[in-house]
């Protein structure tokens, strides 16, 4: 019942958040450009904002006395308001600065709010960033692939980006059965590589292509784990 800030929601990463935090358990508020509104309602956000508005204000009223946590993407100015959003104890997780700018840390507002701020760097944990770690954190990853298939074969998420709120809506992803899955799994090789043609079960790397008239859905896959991470 936390609740969760996650700005950037309309895009694959903060829609992953979106539907995570739900999965969760968490009350998720969502700030999104208003075409991605419905979209995001349906897919699990109780609270969706405008991004071109201001938003300390409102999550403040609508959390009562401010978010456990924040997942913030864009940085720059959005980064300052939002440790005023977090709720004593809370968190905000910075994974990324869309917005341009790399804010500074206040650290006299961590010591007078009792919060925090954390990064986390998936490149760590499969081996993209320097220092390859992969097998440190091989039992982690593993665990959480097994996860995102639960979830995804149970209906608590579904991994496609969202290129039109009204053909997401009307049109929801499949869920994907197990020899679905198990067939993905199988088709990945070690170095991390999908076969041609294989459905992918990794979060947030599922997309769909958009032209003027239609959108229809199809494999975007940069990466997938090896099998022997998932098996």
């Amino acid at each position: 019942g936390d609740w969760v800030l996650v700005h950037g929601a309309g895009g694959g990463v903060g829609l992953a958040a979106v539907e995570i935090g739900r999965a969760l358990g968490a009350r998720v508020i969502a700030r999104a450009g208003a075409a991605k509104h419905a979209a995001l309602r349906a897919r699990g956000a109780e609270v969706v904002l405008d991004s071109a508005a201001p938003f300390r204000d409102t999550v403040r009223q609508v959390s009562g006395s401010g978010v456990q946590v924040v997942f913030d993407s864009l940085g720059g100015d959005v980064f300052d308001e939002s440790l005023r959003c977090l709720a004593e104890g809370g968190t905000l997780l910075t994974i990324g600065y869309a917005a341009g700018g790399i804010p500074q840390l206040p650290l006299n507002l961590l010591l007078l709010k009792n919060i925090g701020v954390a990064g986390f760097n998936w490149g760590t944990d499969v081996g993209w960033a320097p220092g390859d770690n992969r097998q440190t954190y091989a039992p982690q990853v593993r665990a959480l692939w097994r996860q995102l298939l639960e979830w995804w074969q149970t209906g608590k998420i579904a991994p496609t980006a969202l290129h039109s709120a009204a053909a997401s809506a009307a049109n929801p992803p499949a869920l994907p059965t197990r020899p679905a899955i198990s067939a993905t799994i199988a088709a990945t090789s070690s170095a991390g590589v999908v076969a041609p043609g294989a459905p992918s079960p990794a979060m947030s790397i599922v997309g769909t292509r958009a032209s003027s008239s239609t959108s229809v859905r199809g494999p975007i896959v940069p990466w997938l784990p090896p099998s022997s991470w998932i098996a």
